[in-house]
């Protein structure tokens, strides 16, 4: 069955930290810390199909802290966390591969769409794919 996380809600409102993750007070850094290790966990549970995080702002947030900006809409630290998640670590990037012998070659990559650039000699061949949940996703390219 799909997961949806819904209302994920850490904030930063220098309350007591309880639950025994760890002890402290909640502060912008424990917020992003947090956010960091509990997406990271999620990201890598096939059934999780989306996240949501309830606040945007502190500034109108119903939890006090709980937003990616700060009321006067400056990036907090949770903001940076997520962006680093979903630009780099989450995002495949120009990667380059070199066919073997066979004229075979592998790359890993997360689900979505892929511009492949074959090049031969001087000629760029570009080809558009999918990597798709539940799918085989081994594509065959000829070159004529």
């Amino acid at each position: 069955m799909p997961i949806h996380i819904t209302e994920f809600t850490p904030h930063s409102s220098g309350k007591s930290i309880t639950g025994g993750w760890r002890s402290g007070v909640w502060t912008e850094e424990v917020q992003a810390e947090y956010a960091g290790q509990f997406l990271r966990l999620s990201f890598g549970y096939p059934s999780i199909v989306s996240f949501n995080f309830w606040a945007f702002t502190d500034k109108n947030s119903w939890l006090e802290g709980a937003g990616l900006f700060d009321e006067e809409m400056h990036p907090k630290p949770i903001y940076d966390i997520l962006k680093i998640l979903i630009t780099e670590e989450w995002t495949t990037k120009n990667l380059i591969s070199t066919t073997n012998k066979k004229g075979n070659t592998q790359l890993r990559g997360f689900f979505g769409n892929y511009k492949i650039k074959v090049t031969v000699g001087e000629e760029h061949f570009i080809h558009n794919k999918t990597i798709e949940k539940s799918s085989n996703n081994q594509w065959i390219i000829q070159l004529n």
